[in-house]
């Protein structure tokens, strides 16, 4: 190696240096190159002991505990103090509290548009939805001049109980035909079956759902996507917004609740797994949090290891819990604004100031 790359090496590695926090080895100074962020709406921390307190011995490790810095965010808007869990995401999002789930939200720019300009990063964005609402889809109606630009560059799947689309047949050859073209579908099937790669941006919705049936295979379909989209890539940015959790939770669906953080835990442990921890940020956050009263002990405890009796729900929390393990997750101890989750992913602290003019 000649000597410019020799320098090129110390400079890189002489602004990172490895310490221990929370009693586990973590390397300071690292600028990530790949993102995950979850967000799950009504994730609270008492949920962990969903695995902590079980039959199976496997399943009692949360993969929680594995994450460098927990932190807290103040969970509310400049409109209110008790969002929807729609409104916290956009705020972590776009780092702005005046999002009001209206139009005006696309002035905001979100984390992937900062990510695009650098032409570097391929993005996916995977939603788990109880109603269109909560898709960041809908945006794309909004002011006629900025239809496509807030998710330019980006696959959207969604899954949930969505309106059906009609599939069109495929598009008339219109050199060798006087008909005028049949426009192409909004979106395109998916199905974590199918393992061919995919290689165009666009929106794209669970062939498993439809407005009576959906199975919400969360842990296949991350998985499908990131491995046929994401994982070859050198840069990329995964976002997945689930909204199916809470919709257990508010229903009393415990024992549904319980095995679909199985799912989250299980999502989670795969990304930690697969990925570089020096080169890749893992980010957890939650919105909507829902706190739960465990029994005590005895029958009740019975009750609702067998049955999913006995819990009671606490009203959504102005407080959330996050989490973050990999490059900059020191960003990510303490407490701050949901709106200043943007910040702490752009904040370099090798150079101490912002990747992006996002102040």
């Amino acid at each position: 190696m000649n000597a410019i790359g020799l320098l090129s090496l110390f400079l890189l590695y002489s602004c990172t240096y490895t310490t221990p926090v929370g009693m586990r080895e973590h390397r300071f100074g690292d600028q990530p190159r790949k993102i995950i962020w979850l967000q799950i709406a009504g994730l609270s921390s008492e949920h962990l002991i969903f695995n902590k307190l079980t039959d199976d011995p496997a399943a009692q490790d949360s993969v929680f505990e594995k994450f460098i810095c927990h932190g807290q965010s103040f969970d509310f808007s400049a409109y209110g103090l008790r969002s929807n869990p729609h409104i916290n995401f956009q705020m972590q999002l776009s780092g702005s509290e005046n999002i009001e789930g209206q139009c005006s939200d696309v002035e905001k720019k979100p984390i992937w548009s900062y990510l695009n300009e650098l032409k570097t990063y391929r993005l996916a964005i995977y939603e788990s939805l109880i109603n269109e609402q909560q898709s960041l889809k809908q945006y794309t109606a909004c002011q006629e001049e900025q239809q496509g630009q807030y998710l330019d560059a980006v696959a959207l799947v969604r899954s949930g109980f969505l309106p059906p689309v009609k599939i069109l047949d495929p598009p008339i050859d219109r050199e060798n035909s006087s008909e005028e073209a049949e426009p192409t579908p909004e979106e395109e099937n998916f199905s974590h079956l199918n393992k061919e790669r995919i290689r165009n941006a666009g929106f794209y919705r669970d062939q498993s759902c439809d407005l009576r049936n959906c199975t919400f295979p969360l842990l296949e379909n991350v998985i499908s996507l990131y491995e046929r989209y994401l994982s070859k890539q050198n840069k990329y940015f995964l976002l997945v917004r689930d909204f199916r959790y809470l919709d257990l939770l508010n229903s009393g669906k415990v024992n549904e609740a319980r095995d679909y953080h199985q799912q989250i835990e299980q999502l989670l442990r795969y990304l930690i797994d697969e990925t570089n921890p020096y080169e890749t940020l893992i980010l957890v956050s939650s919105g909507a949090a829902r706190p739960i009263n465990f029994p005590r002990q005895g029958i009740e405890w019975r009750d609702y290891q067998n049955k999913g009796r006995g819990l009671f729900m606490a009203n959504t929390s102005l407080i959330a819990p996050s989490y973050a393990i990999g490059a900059r997750a020191e960003n990510f101890c303490g407490y701050y604004h949901s709106a200043d989750f943007l910040k702490r992913i752009f904040y370099n602290n090798r150079k101490l100031k912002f990747d992006f003019d996002i102040l």
